[in-house]
């Protein structure tokens, strides 16, 4: 009787357990699912998730090598900055007498990439822009994205 006893009740405690495993992760869950869902919703409201800068340079056939090293070489000050994310260097297709580049950085906010755009780390980085005007066909053209899905 008393081994019948505790057989029950170790099957009873198993049977707990296992609800409260089950129940535990069911709500751990249902918790994260909910908060995606809320999120997504909330993007899909219109909120921004994030801003990229873009600058498209048109660069003159035989000179992109000279272009990717202007940049390679140049110190962006940028890890410094409050709100930048993340930078790259992109390059597109090649026309009859350019090939186009696009400089890409992702920032937090809008007003991140504005207050960097008033700063000390921004003239720094934009101290020697135009001493190779000679590569470029035209001034570059700033593209600006909010994120928003």
């Amino acid at each position: 009787m008393c081994w019948l006893l505790i057989k029950k009740r170790a099957g009873t405690f198993l049977w707990q357990a296992y609800f409260s495993t089950y129940f535990s992760i069911y709500f751990l869950l249902s918790f994260v699912l909910n908060q995606i869902k809320i999120d997504r919703v909330n993007h899909l409201k219109g909120e921004v998730l994030m801003f990229i800068a873009m600058n498209r340079f048109k660069i003159k056939q035989g000179c992109e090598q000279d272009f990717i090293e202007i940049w390679q070489g140049r110190d962006s000050y940028l890890t410094a900055v409050p709100g930048f994310k993340s930078f790259h260097l992109l390059r597109g297709e090649s026309q009859d007498n350019y090939t186009l580049f696009s400089s890409h950085a992702t920032w937090e906010s809008r007003s991140a990439f504005k207050d960097w755009t008033k700063s000390e780390a921004f003239r720094k980085a934009h101290a020697n822009a135009g001493a190779r005007r000679d590569i470029y066909l035209g001034p570059p053209k700033l593209e600006c994205f909010d994120v928003v899905l």
